[in-house]
């Protein structure tokens, strides 16, 4: 079984947590229009909303009970992001093992994925796992193609479960408490494995593992949405993602918005 998982912030951690569910369901809107059905998708949150009906069959929320990090908005520096989606990361992977899982796909909850990332997935050479290095960029209806797209965007990595499973052993449960995470699991795999997005790839390369380019320009990073974890950087001074100039960018066309399921 296929599974997407992904986390939400805290409902402390953003400027509008009705915003943060409005971009959470398009984004499973997307997810959940895939081409092939064998595949499951998970959310782990503190706060839950009523799904809209065509999308209860698909998803599971997954309830933890986990503190707000410190600071509050949505612009929470990264060294507090890493371990609240690291921890509710780990209990996706143990909600996804639950569903019998193979093979996870980790996404952020505002962007949007390709219609065939599951077909696409199956119908590929064996491998341990991929990563997404070309996929687009997208901010009020305009689009751009965004090669290292795994750089930039968390919406990019898919192995195998053991893989991200890795050294959690076997005393977590869903039910395990976020002091109990972090007391069992090496930091180091919790904050950079799970809970970023740059270096699972790289890690499991150095391994021995394969873990190829995903075959597709599979997905989008949404821009300017008033919740972009990304946009921390203002506090030091740079220039944020959302700020990006688009008046050379093209128009998402019909095609590329059923492509990707793009909503917003």
């Amino acid at each position: 079984m296929f599974t997407f998982v992904t986390s939400v912030r805290h409902p402390l951690n953003s400027n509008s947590y009705d915003r943060v569910w409005e971009l959470l369901v398009a984004t499973l809107r997307s997810v959940c229009a895939q081409s092939v059905d064998a595949f499951r998708v998970v959310v782990v949150l503190n706060e839950a909303r009523p799904l809209p009906a065509d999308l209860q069959d698909r998803v599971d929320l997954v309830h933890v009970t986990f503190d707000a990090t410190p600071g509050r908005g949505a612009g929470t520096g990264m060294d507090a992001i890493r371990p609240d989606r690291g921890t509710k990361c780990l209990i996706g992977l143990l909600a996804a093992r639950d569903l019998g899982a193979d093979y996870v796909m980790f996404f952020d909850a505002d962007d949007f994925v390709h219609r065939d990332i599951v077909k696409t997935a199956r119908q590929a050479p064996p491998a341990d796992g991929w990563f997404i290095d070309r996929g687009f960029r997208y901010k009020a209806g305009r689009i751009v193609p965004q090669d290292h797209f795994h750089g930039f965007c968390g919406t990019c990595n898919i192995m195998g479960i053991d893989l991200w499973l890795g050294p959690v052993g076997g005393e977590l449960t869903m039910d395990s408490t976020q002091a109990a995470i972090l007391d069992a699991v090496p930091h180091e795999w919790l904050f950079m494995i799970l809970g970023s997005h740059k270096f699972a790839a790289p890690r499991f390369q150095q391994q021995g593992h394969t873990i190829h380019p995903f075959p597709i320009r599979a997905a989008v990073w949404n821009l300017d949405t008033g919740e972009n974890h990304s946009d921390f950087r203002r506090d030091v001074g740079k220039a944020a993602p959302s700020d990006v100039d688009t008046r050379y960018w093209r128009e998402a066309s019909e095609h590329w918005k059923q492509v990707f399921g793009i909503s917003s």
